[in-house]
């Protein structure tokens, strides 16, 4: 597979390990990965209940910074 940004080949190791990855690891390090980690608490209590929220979970997502190109 080709680098998506300099055009360069993708070592087989690379693809191997992160199926998914449309960068190197050269231009992954210069963009700061490729994905971005979104985490936002999720309320566990009723809606209207006064009791404190403790342990409440999180919802952790994670997005490309850019759409594919396939």
């Amino acid at each position: 597979m080709i680098c998506r940004l300099c055009g360069n080949v993708i070592p087989e190791e690379r693809m191997e390990a992160l199926p998914e990855t449309e960068l190197c690891v050269g231009c992954s390090a210069k963009v700061g990965g490729e994905v971005v980690m979104i985490a936002n608490e999720v309320r566990t209590s009723k809606e209207g209940s006064m009791k404190i929220n403790y342990g409440g979970g999180v919802d952790v997502r994670f997005v490309r910074k850019w759409p594919r190109s396939r």
